[in-house]
């Protein structure tokens, strides 16, 4: 019951700063965005959309050591990328690892685990670009102290992530167990901190990061394809920014019912920093997100009949 009031709780929270967001915007602005979105473009957005989940699939399938259907494993990615989108507070995630599970690809533990390792990866690689992206935009924004706080931050994350996955490895069994809290709890932990172990500086984890590096670059050139068509006074390199400060944000289990209010809003927070106009930065936000969503929509209806397909296949229907 309590998940169930937390999700309405950060949907409500969501729907009133996308509410509070509009108002500095017009519907008219937002439409007429998206309607510079040729079908050529859109068709060549989605197709960039479905590379991106190819690469997000190739990088759980290096990180689970190899899986039984490259397929299959498509249409996994597909459902959880569908379901991430529209369920609040990461909830999508337990899809994959239910799916993972039901559909023989990898083990519970081994699927938790892979995610762990994925979202560490994906955060060490959107700081690299966030420092990066800090030391570039230096001139372009009135406060310079506040970007240059982030930056710091970020590089002090670059860092910081290899050095905890270092120290993680010689956690002692029985701190591993407090943690959880109880028993059962501190021993799935510890199983998952045993996968983590296995995977931490191997092969696997090395293709997993060249993966999720891939899988990131075609995620932000699709947005900022879409975004230069509908908004070309936001560059490149600011489109980029709110994209990874966006992303950052959404790494934790803030979003309500269809993302609604969570993406917007640091998007909007961070375009306005580096320098565009307020009613522009909203706009775009609503207007790229929206798009994405009929994507996502698309990779749902992709994955019922990779799936659908498959388990007939294994019944024999």
């Amino acid at each position: 019951m309590r998940r169930w009031t937390r999700a309405a709780v950060v949907s409500a929270l969501g729907v009133g700063a996308a509410y509070f967001l509009l108002r500095s915007t017009e519907w008219g602005t937002i439409a007429s965005a998206v309607s510079r979105l040729t079908p050529t473009r859109l068709a060549v957005g989605f197709a960039l959309y479905l590379l991106f989940v190819g690469l997000k699939s190739a990088r759980f399938a290096a990180l689970l050591g190899g899986v039984t259907s490259r397929r299959l494993m498509y249409g996994i990615l597909c459902a959880q990328t569908f379901w991430s989108n529209v369920l609040p507070m990461r909830a999508g995630d337990v899809s994959y690892v239910h799916l993972l599970r039901s559909r023989r690809q990898g083990s519970g533990v081994g699927g938790v685990a892979s995610l762990v390792v994925a979202g560490l990866l994906d955060l060490w690689w959107m700081l690299v670009l966030a420092v990066a992206l800090g030391l570039s935009l230096r001139g372009s924004t009135t406060n310079a102290a506040v970007l240059r706080s982030l930056t710091v931050l970020a590089a002090l994350g670059v860092v910081g992530i290899p050095v905890v996955g270092v120290l993680s490895r010689r956690l002692p069994a029985r701190f591993v167990d407090r943690i959880g809290g109880a028993p059962a709890v501190g021993a799935l932990i510890r199983r998952v901190m045993e996968e983590l172990r296995r995977q931490t500086w191997s092969r696997r984890l090395l293709a997993g990061a060249g993966f999720s590096g891939l899988a990131l670059v075609c995620r932000y050139g699709f947005q900022l394809y879409l975004l230069d068509a509908m908004f070309g006074g936001v560059t490149w390199t600011q489109g980029l920014f709110a994209l990874v400060f966006a992303g950052l944000a959404n790494l934790a289990p803030i979003q309500g019912v269809g993302n609604v209010g969570s993406i917007e809003l640091p998007w909007a927070w961070a375009l306005v920093l580096v320098g565009v106009g307020k009613a522009d930065a909203i706009a775009s936000g609503f207007a790229l997100h929206g798009v994405v969503l009929a994507y996502a929509l698309g990779t749902g209806a992709l994955s019922v009949a990779l799936l659908r397909t498959r388990s007939r296949a294994e019944t024999g229907a």
